[in-house]
C-alpha cells in the first residue's frame, strides 16, 4: 500500500499495527485514540508489564508474538515503531521484505554509523512513506516560533537552543542509559535540535563540533547522581548561518534507594525481558 492506495479516512477506519508499547508507544496509543476513524488493530510488545499497560489503552487490539505475525494481519494499514532505538534498522528491513506498509518510526532512525549504507538502500527501494517522529517541531511554542521567527528577526544569523533535561526516564531494562542501545545523547536527544536547526535556518550543516563533560558519580541514600552532564554542539551551515545547542542534565535515579547495588539489581532483573539478547534475554526481534 502506498499513499495512492490509502483509504479515505472519511470512508473507513485506518488500522495501525504497533511495534513496541513501552512509555513512548503508550503515548502514541493515547494520541491515536484522539483521532477520528482510526484504531489500533495489532500490537507486538515482548515485555509482559508493557503489554498489560498497553491492553488498557487499546483493549480491542490483537497482541501478537512477532513482527512477522503482525505483518500477516490483512486489516493493518500502517505501522508505528516505538521499540528501543537499536532495533529500528533490523525491523525496517524485516518490514520491507514482508509487507512494506507506511511507517511512523520513533527517532532516531538508526544508532550506528555502520548502518548508513543499509538505510540508504532501504530509502532507495522502500515503496511507501516513512516518517521519523521529530515531534518537537509540532509543540505549540516551537511551532509559533517557527511561524514568526523570520519576520521578527529579519532572518536568523545565530540560533541557540538550550535544554535542561529531566533525569533518565524509566524504560524497560533501563536501555536508555546505555550508549550502545541509544546511539549516545547527541543521537538520542540532540537529533531534535538538529531537526529544529535545519527547519529554522532552512539549511543543512557543513561543519559540526561537539563537546561534553560529566562529573563523577555521586551516590546518596535517596538517589544516584551522574552529573550534571553538560553537552555543547556548535554548527555552521551552508547558508553561512550558525547554531549552538548547549544541553545540561542531572541523570538521577530516585528508585535506587539505599545503594547503587539495588539500582543495578533492578537492571539485572530486566535482562530476562526480550529486547536484549546480549544481556541474557531471549532476543525476540522487537
Amino acid at each position: 500500500m502506498t499513499t495512492d492506495t490509502l483509504p479515505d479516512s472519511g470512508t473507513r477506519t485506518i488500522t495501525y499495527g504497533v511495534i513496541g508499547c513501552g512509555m513512548m508507544g503508550q503515548e502514541h496509543l493515547r494520541n491515536i485514540a484522539l483521532l477520528d476513524n482510526t484504531a489500533v488493530g495489532a500490537i507486538f510488545e515482548p515485555d509482559a508489564k508493557m503489554r498489560a499497560q498497553a491492553s488498557q489503552l487499546a483493549p480491542d487490539a490483537q497482541f501478537v508474538d512477532s513482527i512477522e505475525a503482525l505483518l500477516d494481519i490483512p486489516e493493518v494499514d500502517c505501522l508505528l515503531i516505538a521499540s528501543p532505538n537499536f532495533r529500528h534498522v533490523e525491523q525496517l528491513q524485516e518490514i520491507a521484505v514482508q509487507n512494506p506498509l507506511p511507517v511512523l518510526i520513533e527517532k532516531p532512525l538508526f544508532t550506528d554509523p555502520a548502518h548508513v549504507a543499509a538505510i540508504d538502500a532501504f530509502a532507495a527501494s522502500y515503496p511507501a512513506p516513512v516518517w521519523v517522529a521529530m515531534e518537537y517541531r509540532y509543540m505549540p511554542p516551537v511551532a509559533k516560533f517557527l511561524e514568526e521567527v523570520e519576520a521578527v528577526t529579519g532572518g536568523i544569523k545565530m540560533l541557540t537552543i538550550r535544554e535542561h533535561r529531566f533525569p533518565f526516564l524509566d524504560k524497560v531494562g533501563a536501555w536508555n542509559r546505555f550508549n550502545r542501545y541509544t546511539g549516545g545523547t547527541f543521537v538520542e536527544k540532540c537529533c531534535h535540535f538538529f531537526d529544529l536547526m535545519r527547519l529554522a535556518l532552512r539549511s543543512d550543516p557543513v561543519r559540526i563540533m561537539a563537546m561534553g563533560d560529566r562529573r563523577p558519580i555521586i551516590w546518596t541514600r535517596a538517589m544516584m547522581v551522574r552529573g550534571p552532564m553538560c553537552l555543547t554542539m556548535a554548527t555552521s551551515w551552508s547558508n553561512s548561518r550558525a547554531a549552538c545547542a548547549p544541553c545540561s542534565s542531572c541523570a538521577c535515579s530516585p528508585k535506587a534507594r539505599g545503594t547503587k547495588r539495588k539500582y543495578w539489581r533492578s537492571v539485572q532483573r530486566a535482562r530476562s525481558r526480550h529486547w536484549f539478547p546480549d544481556r541474557g534475554g531471549s532476543g525476540l526481534r522487537a
